[in-house]
């Protein structure tokens, strides 16, 4: 039987907040929600199938940015409608000039959807163009 990931991320959460529960010498109190339940898939730069990708392009809302300036983005996260999480390396934009890559502040500070155009290189999915997403 196999068990989807997400399934065991919360397999394994609740294995360890029993095992705590019952280590405990306080006072028995009902537990407090510790966790959010994650998105139905989630997948990460380097760890792709292409069973588990979306076609290019996908749209979807700004998580996170890895950057070091306004220019000097490295990557970023983005939810899809459907929930899936997917991590995005940048390439060399073919639109670096109508979509610099600073804008991707706005989209996230905004929660305007962004549509991402990318291809998957060494198991990375590398964006070569970015757009508004209407």
């Amino acid at each position: 039987m196999t068990i989807p990931v997400g399934g065991r991320l919360v397999a394994i959460v609740l294995v360890v907040a029993a095992v705590l529960a019952g280590c405990s010498g306080a006072a028995e109190t009902p537990p407090v929600a510790a966790f959010t339940r994650p998105p139905v898939s989630s997948i990460v730069a380097g760890a792709p199938t292409a069973s588990d990708l979306p076609d290019s392009p996908i749209a979807g809302v700004l998580t996170s940015i890895d950057a070091t300036g306004l220019t000097e983005v490295h990557g970023f996260t983005l939810r899809t409608v459907a929930g899936q999480d997917l991590t995005f390396v940048m390439g060399t934009l073919e639109n670096g000039n109508e979509f610099p890559p600073g804008h991707l502040n706005e989209h996230l500070a905004a929660a305007a959807p962004v549509l991402v155009y990318f291809k998957v290189q060494d198991g990375k999915l590398v964006v070569y163009r970015l757009e508004d997403a209407p």
